[in-house]
């Protein structure tokens, strides 16, 4: 099991060293944000909760109730060795312009503190406007207000 020190240098080193560069942006009291927030632009979206910054993955969540967004890669095997089908893929497709779109004007990126599985610390989104990105994708039906992956919900609905 890891220690306390471990832990902390997983989550905080990533966005420790993007504070060294100087691109540190303010989370305020962002609510499920850490304390350490960085600078986040559409191009760093990899899915509609994925991203990666720095050459670190991160698992994006909702700052009040985790998120999962549909996945972009038909014939991935998804968790619990479901495939992502071509409906689901489309899906995916659609969370990622979508959540593109709104980070056109950019974000702060503020590390959870929490494991969003598969090596990748748990983060939230604040957009400019002060929305939080995880509410704005379920608002918008292009992600589901839970943790597991819904490969059935997407593949019953058309894109």
């Amino acid at each position: 099991m890891p220690d306390r020190l471990s832990i902390a240098i997983f989550f905080a080193f990533p966005l420790a060293m993007a504070a060294a560069a100087g691109i540190v942006a303010s989370c305020g009291g962002a609510e499920g944000g850490g304390l350490l927030c960085v600078r986040i632009q559409a191009a760093d979206l990899t899915d509609g909760d994925s991203a990666r910054l720095g050459g670190r993955s991160y698992r994006l969540t909702g700052a009040k109730t985790p998120i999962n967004a549909p996945e972009t890669r038909a014939g991935a095997a998804g968790r619990a060795g479901a495939t992502v089908t071509r409906r689901e893929a489309e899906w995916g497709a659609k969370a990622l312009e979508h959540g593109r779109r709104l980070l056109a004007g950019g974000g702060a990126l503020c590390l959870t503190g929490e494991d969003g599985g598969f090596g990748r610390p748990a983060a939230v989104i604040r957009l400019p406007d002060g929305r939080d990105y995880g509410a704005a994708m379920v608002e918008a039906g292009l992600a589901t207000p839970t943790e597991r992956r819904e490969h059935d919900h997407w593949n019953a609905k058309e894109p």
